[in-house]
């Protein structure tokens, strides 16, 4: 059975590598938006990343600037287990994700 998944569509930029079977950080001019887990990502380019969570089908415009620091994709490991533990310690930011 398929789900029609709902569908985001924002401009920003990855604040983290984006990986299959972790979350996705997107910072944007509303801040930084944490998505549940990656479950496939169908294309990848310096304009825009396309990708679906286990919630929602994400269409990232990514913003251009003359500089940005690339993270190794072992990070994406760092930022799953940051989220958990701050998601222990204090309130999470989005509650309807599961963590």
């Amino acid at each position: 059975k398929k789900m029609n998944k709902k569908q985001v569509i924002l401009t920003g930029r990855l604040a983290a590598p984006l990986c299959e079977g972790s979350r996705a950080w997107i910072r944007h001019h509303s801040g930084l938006v944490c998505t549940s887990r990656v479950v496939r990502i169908q294309s990848l380019t310096d304009r825009k990343a396309v990708f679906e969570t286990m919630n929602s089908m994400y269409h990232v415009s990514l913003e251009t600037y003359p500089f940005v620091m690339e993270l190794p994709e072992a990070m994406c490991a760092y930022y799953d287990e940051w989220y958990r533990g701050a998601a222990k310690n204090a309130a999470p930011l989005y509650p309807h994700l599961p963590v």
